[in-house]
């Protein structure tokens, strides 16, 4: 279970992010944040034009709609199996099979998806990815009665402008609106407020 409360804590914080800020393109130093697929470093050979909050969400949700289209394709998929042990002290430490697919969608599209299990506990990450950098991030799971969503819209420069989250109790279906998130400045950048997601994944990938 603390493995999972800490893949909730990433991006939030007490702090508003009221204005999206453009800087000319950086390459991230996290190997699954810089590099294609086939391990070589990629930048775009110019820069996207600087857009609001609203313009580059309703983009990113175009380039989903579109990788909607497209399906999962050339997919290359790895398991690992972590032992997590139960809340007793006592309990045995049980298997779980975490499994992570890599998929090249086309020339421009790139999908990492994380399906992740321990005790009472499971989650899925899909991590969007478009010549390069990561702009959506989409966060699926639970534990015991609990269900949630998880939505993370990206700038250019791989800095959080909305996280919104959706979640339910008790056995119920996720319905309802969206919540929005405040965004702690200093946890923005992908490397920071997505860190635990990535962990997971290169535990399965053995990236670290």
């Amino acid at each position: 279970m603390t493995l999972l409360l800490l893949l909730f804590s990433g991006c939030t914080g007490d702090s508003v992010e009221n204005a999206e800020k453009k800087n000319t393109r950086k390459v991230s130093t996290t190997d699954i944040n810089n590099k294609n697929l086939d391990g070589k470093t990629r930048i775009e050979d110019s820069e996207e034009p600087e857009l609001t909050v609203e313009e580059r969400v309703e983009q990113i949700r175009t380039w989903y709609g579109e990788i909607q289209k497209i399906g999962m394709q050339n997919c290359k998929t790895k398991s690992k199996t972590r032992y997590e042990r139960g809340l007793s002290e006592e309990s045995d430490h049980s298997p779980y099979k975490q499994i992570v697919k890599t998929c090249n969608l086309n020339e421009d599209f790139e999908l990492i998806r994380g399906n992740f299990l321990g005790y009472e506990w499971g989650q899925e990450v899909s991590i969007y990815k478009r010549k390069g950098k990561i702009f959506f991030i989409f966060v699926t799971g639970g534990a015991e009665t609990w269900s949630y969503e998880y939505r993370y819209y990206f700038d250019s420069d791989e800095n959080l402008i909305r996280h919104l989250v959706k979640e339910a109790d008790y056995g119920n279906e996720i319905s309802g609106p969206n919540k929005e998130i405040k965004i702690d400045p200093k946890k923005k950048n992908v490397n920071v407020c997505a860190k635990e997601y990535f962990n997971e994944i290169d535990f399965v990938l053995g990236t670290k």
